[in-house]
């Protein structure tokens, strides 16, 4: 039994260690200990033992996950480690926004994706039905997120 028991704590320890330590090896060799501490209970205990080894054993990890995942945040030495500013592609967004409605021509055919010069700049544009010949001018009609779709002028 003081087998199990080491191992159970062996395991939790590293899996706790795996939280602070980054590689995931500590933590692999933690998972194995549990395993190992379950195939050992059902072995030398018998079934009713092995499972109720086993349900502690995925209780206690889901508690430790569940606290840890809930708290991360909160740990001092964690805060250098969280990425706290933003980062690029936002003003992209907003300058596909900005070309609501604006006209331009196509580059490339458009079947239904290509590129179109719109307001003197190469985009990535999807047409909103059909196939576009290239030089056909376009209007943009929609900018969804970083989607630019296009429609043909007359």
């Amino acid at each position: 039994m003081s087998i199990i028991i080491t191992l159970i704590l062996i395991g939790t320890l590293a899996i706790l260690l795996e939280l602070f330590l980054p590689g995931g090896i500590v933590g692999f060799i933690g998972v194995l200990c549990l395993i190992a501490a379950c195939i050992i209970t059902f072995i030398e205990h018998g079934l009713n033992t092995g499972l109720l080894v086993t349900l502690g054993v995925v209780t206690m990890t889901s508690v430790i996950l569940y606290f840890w995942m809930k708290n991360f945040d909160r740990f001092p030495w964690i805060k250098p480690l969280i990425l706290t500013e933003t980062v690029g592609g936002s003003s992209s967004l907003d300058k596909n926004n900005a070309l609501m409605h604006k006209s331009g021509e196509t580059l490339t055919d458009l079947g239904p994706s290509g590129k179109a010069l719109i307001n003197g700049e190469k985009h990535d544009v999807i047409a909103e039905s059909g196939y576009i010949d290239k030089g056909t001018p376009v209007t943009v009609v929609k900018a969804d997120g970083s989607k630019i779709i296009v429609r043909s002028r007359p």
